[in-house]
């Protein structure tokens, strides 16, 4: 499929997460054709996409193919974290990727993957922090955060919330909270301190209910 997709470095696909006895309905989407037209004919950089645009393709893995060469010229590696470990890899592949294309085939893939038992029903919020942390200390190391701050902080504060959103224990949410506020948010504003200054004003804002 990567061939056949232009030789993209990264190529996606409409997906959803499903229960089990419903796993094999078929399920079609349909998008407009300007979203056709931006993310299927041809493809594109994220980078160089609108930054409140390219959350709308999120850190899951499973509904993306990557091309090894692309992979393995950039370093990339999953972190060793309990959950979340595949957010740092997803996003730098899509923040790295000049080549990235959308299937066009209006198929949705289902995985099965919406049960109570799998690990990330149980997942401790603070591992989202730490990849995200981690995504911007790689960034900014690889001096790369002056190019990608803009995306970056929408890419944090849209992580942030899914994540409060899906932690399903209340005292572990109230405690994740906290720590945004005390610290958490704190930390990542000051390691790009002179580049936060310059994101748009809404998005400031945002970030104030968890300061």
């Amino acid at each position: 499929m990567i061939e056949k997709n232009k030789n993209a470095d990264i190529v996606m696909f409409d997906s959803m997460h499903v229960r089990t006895e419903n796993i094999r309905e078929k399920r079609t989407v349909y998008h407009s054709s300007e979203y056709y037209e931006k993310y299927c004919d041809k493809t594109f950089a994220v980078k160089k996409q609108l930054p409140y645009d390219w959350v709308r393709w999120n850190s899951n893995p499973c509904n993306k193919l990557f091309n090894l060469e692309f992979i393995n010229k950039n370093q990339l590696e999953f972190q060793t974290l309990p959950s979340c470990n595949d957010v740092y890899f997803v996003c730098l592949a899509l923040l790295l990727s000049e080549k990235t294309i959308v299937v066009n085939d209006n198929k949705v893939y289902a995985r099965d993957h919406d049960v109570p038992t799998r690990i990330s029903y149980y997942r401790d919020p603070m591992c989202a922090y730490q990849a995200i942390n981690y995504l911007q200390k790689m960034l900014i190391g690889r001096e790369l955060f002056a190019e990608y701050y803009k995306h970056f902080y929408y890419l944090v504060f849209f992580v942030l919330c899914a994540t409060l959103e899906k932690t399903n224990n209340e005292e572990i949410k109230r405690e994740f909270y906290i720590f945004l506020q005390q610290r958490g948010i704190q930390d990542l504003i000051e390691s790009g301190e002179i580049y936060y200054k310059q994101i748009d004003e809404k998005l400031k804002i945002c970030f104030q209910e968890y300061m």
